[in-house]
């Protein structure tokens, strides 16, 4: 290791861009025991973003989830499992767009990893009917949001369906509405707490509406929700109570679509687990430093998100072999507990190499126990 240089470690991104494929396929390999006919993936893009302006094939300028518009972004998407143990990863260019780059996935699942037979769960904006076409075509089953707003007939038609709610948790309540006597099904979701924070959220708005209106002072105002709840005509405004009405009907709910035979309980139990996605997004990018990105050509911008997908999944590894092992602490904790331990090399006056660390903190040490690793000895003799 002390012959290698820095561009020695540049090829080595180039040589792990090129073995991606092969590499999460024997990743796949070692978890397929995770898998049956109705285990569920996960999938989600973000954005991620570049310094400079290469490369030109990948990076160019679009919406920041990192509110960095100010650079150019790539497109990331990444598969995980219910258990949060990650599978796949795709990088496109940063235009991509959420439908795209769920058709590019899939193609990659069955083409690249031979993956099907799993419930694909995804949020509303993957959603078209192509993408679930393809998805039947290609034998997997779906778990999806659907968009209330864009698809008003079929929300509207659903939410006026009467039924009683299962409550399934606390801040879950659930129901079938069937839609026609065949084709997919649509489970109805609400979140009493979260139609408080609705209902709240959108009466202030209102009233900040009815104020300025009687000022005349409310343009500065029409954006978001606020711009659907005034009607123009000509130089006068108002309030448009029916959208008001309208968008009441929405407070708390969403509407679930499924091709599965599963409990409508467990499709929206399932769907409440994208936060496993989301919380993938956030350990790539913090701490693992997925961002900023320097490299300039397409192969090392390839092997750096490559390397931070690794050390992710080494990261899910090692949380799943702590919960097998029934430990219950911080896996935080447990992590800056391994930070904080350092490594001295030293050379004594006969020239011998010496190597000294620091103590291991008792907070890291069930790493140890769940790997079945012995700890490295405190003081070792190198030559």
């Amino acid at each position: 290791f002390e012959g290698l240089g820095l561009h020695d470690l540049y090829r080595a991104l180039d040589r792990l861009a090129e073995g991606k494929e092969e590499i999460e396929r024997g990743w796949l390999a070692r978890v397929r025991d995770l898998f049956t006919e109705l285990s569920l993936v996960y999938f989600d893009t973000t954005s991620t973003y570049v310094e400079g302006s290469n490369p030109e094939e990948l990076a160019s300028f679009g919406y920041s989830r990192d509110r960095r518009p100010d650079r150019r972004q790539l497109c990331l998407g990444v598969v995980v499992t219910r258990e949060g143990i990650p599978v796949a990863h795709l990088l496109l260019p940063g235009r991509t767009a959420d439908p795209e780059a769920f058709r590019e996935a899939i193609g990659y699942l069955v083409e690249g990893l031979g993956l099907s037979r799993v419930v694909i769960c995804c949020d509303r904006g993957m959603v078209s009917e192509g993408n679930l076409e393809l998805l039947r075509d290609e034998g997997f089953s779906y778990i999806v949001a659907i968009r209330m707003r864009r698809s008003k007939a079929l929300a509207g038609l659903i939410l006026s369906r009467a039924g009683r709610y299962r409550e399934v948790e606390e801040n879950l309540w659930v129901k079938e509405v069937k839609v026609t006597e065949e084709g997919d099904r649509y489970i109805l979701c609400y979140n009493p707490f979260r139609a408080e924070e609705d209902r709240v959220a959108r009466e202030a708005i209102v009233a900040q509406l009815e104020e300025r209106l009687s000022s005349g002072n409310v343009r500065g105002l029409l954006k978001g929700a606020a711009r659907r709840y005034v009607r123009t005509e000509g130089e006068k405004m108002e309030l448009d109570r029916r959208k008001i009405a309208e968008d009441a009907r929405y407070d708390g709910k969403w509407i679930l679509r499924t091709n599965t035979d599963l409990p409508a309980e467990e499709v929206a139990l399932a769907y409440k687990g994208l936060w496993q996605v989301e919380e993938a997004f956030r350990t790539l990018k913090t701490p693992l430093e997925l961002r900023p990105i320097y490299h300039w050509t397409e192969s090392r911008v390839r092997g750096h998100v490559m390397v931070c997908f690794l050390a992710f999944i080494m990261r899910q590894h090692l949380r799943l072999k702590l919960e097998e092992m029934g430990w219950e602490g911080s896996f935080s904790g447990l992590l800056e507990a391994l930070g904080r331990v350092r490594v001295t090399e030293v050379e004594d006056m006969a020239e011998h190499k010496h190597r000294f660390r620091d103590e291991i903190p008792a907070e890291a040490m069930p790493a140890f126990r769940a790997l079945k690793m012995a700890p490295p000895k405190r003081v070792e003799k190198l030559s």
